[in-house]
């Protein structure tokens, strides 16, 4: 047995982290070995249908979150939007949707049949990196499609922006429209004093939270919130049972469950930890050549995520593989534009301080006002004509990539991460936007 992948994985053992999972690598809790890996037996309950020990311990998550109902998920975010999404909506009926939402949400409106009603977001002017969508946005797709049932937004943003969410959960509220949150980066939010309003406080009625990102828990560990009595959770449980294993991983139930219980007990302290080293490296990092994006480029966005330290990446192309290779530092993402790092509840001061000298160091090789790198922002196109509806499938075939602009595309075309996709499927892919 090939063991390449085995020996990459211990070589990073040592890194900085700023990549997901939130936990970095350190140890949490216990649970994670052979020993707690077991299956629905007298007394270890059953998660598809729970009854006892289970269900007490998705109680005990819903009274921390203030949920009515609120799910544990093994399979990810992923397969807690699609059965959220499906469950929630009728085949043929149109929801809005932002133009970069998750690819889970475009596959859940292709297994249920749901008519997609896309919103343009907001691209950061000049910048081009989707940051969200405003209220105003919201509004007129709203007008332009006044029989859709309801929004599925992402929030925050991969970057680390945060919508209005609140004036966009009035709106869906004023229009008896269902808003479904896909918070998976911002499950920390509702314990942080200074933290960006979570989606159950915002109005939103079916939250989704990713307890693998910032959060302790093992991947995909996830959580399903039920927020309102204007959904049906017996739909959603359904749902779920169909999309998630018969075979749950006990070992990440646990921990999606400690997790939870960790960031009750020291869930504020951590956060206000977390927030002085962000305030410190930015700071920090103004009079660099590696500034935070929201110091050098004006936005609408007001609110951020304090666990996403998104930067410029000062000129230097292949940053991220200079930190990694270099100086043993791994961030989520850097595209010769900007750089994103990523924090998490196990991540120390050490880290930082790591991170900021790191990035002097490297600064001081390079020229003044380098900033934003020589790198295009992937922006994403806005949608091509539609010729068909997304869950419709046609007889296809494969092309070379002059050839084919102008046509329908069959399949998604879908950066990862951040997973979102750059053409959908039931569009023509237009040839003034075929040159990205």
């Amino acid at each position: 047995m090939d063991r390449k992948l085995i020996e990459n994985i211990q070589k990073k053992r040592d890194h900085v982290k700023f990549h997901m999972p939130g936990h970095k690598g350190r140890a949490f809790f216990p649970y994670h070995g052979e020993a707690w890996d077991i299956t629905e037996i007298p007394g270890t309950d059953n998660l598809n249908d729970p009854r006892e020990e289970i269900l007490a311990l998705e109680q005990d998550i819903a009274r921390i979150y203030g949920s009515l109902e609120s799910r544990i998920v093994v399979n990810g975010a992923t397969s807690a939007l699609m059965a959220a999404i499906m469950a929630t909506f009728r085949p043929g009926q149109q929801v809005l949707i932002p133009r970069n939402a998750h690819k889970s949400v475009y596959s859940a409106f292709i297994y249920g049949r749901i008519s997609p009603v896309y919103i343009s977001p907001d691209m950061g002017g000049a910048l081009g990196y989707p940051v969200g969508i405003t209220p105003k946005a919201v509004k007129k797709a709203m007008d332009e499609a006044p029989d859709a049932k309801g929004l599925v937004i992402t929030y925050p943003s991969y970057y680390g922006t945060c919508d209005d969410l609140e004036a966009i959960g009035a709106l869906c509220r004023q229009r008896s429209m269902i808003l479904l949150v896909d918070e998976a980066h911002g499950a920390h939010f509702h314990f942080g004093k200074n933290m960006p309003v979570s989606a159950l406080d915002a109005g939103g009625d079916v939250v989704v939270h990713s307890t693998h990102k910032t959060l302790s828990s093992l991947t995909p560990g996830a959580l399903l919130h039920i927020n309102s009595r204007r959904v049906d959770p017996e739909a959603i449980r359904r749902h779920l049972s169909m999309l998630q294993t018969s075979s749950p991983s006990y070992p990440i139930l646990i921990s999606v469950a400690q997790a939870v219980g960790w960031m009750e007990r020291y869930g504020g302290a951590k956060l206000e930890l977390l927030e002085e080293m962000y305030r410190e490296v930015r700071q920090e990092l103004k009079t660099s050549p590696f500034p935070m994006v929201r110091d050098r480029w004006a936005m609408e966005t007001k609110n951020w995520d304090p666990l996403k330290l998104w930067f410029c990446s000062g000129n230097r192309k292949e940053l991220g593989r200079i930190l990694s290779q270099s100086y043993g530092i791994d961030l989520e993402w850097e595209d010769g534009r900007t750089g994103l790092a990523m924090a998490g509840v196990g991540s120390i001061r050490e880290d930082y301080i790591r991170l900021l000298e790191t990035l002097k160091s490297i600064g001081r090789e390079l020229p003044e006002e380098t900033g934003m790198g020589r790198g295009e922002a992937l922006s994403y196109p806005k949608p091509g004509k539609k010729v068909m509806e997304l869950y419709e499938e046609a007889p296809w075939e494969q092309v070379s990539l002059s050839q084919a602009a102008g046509r329908i595309s069959a399949d998604f075309i879908t950066p990862y991460p951040p997973g979102i996709p750059w053409f959908a499927r039931e569009r023509s892919l237009e040839p003034k936007r075929w040159s990205i």
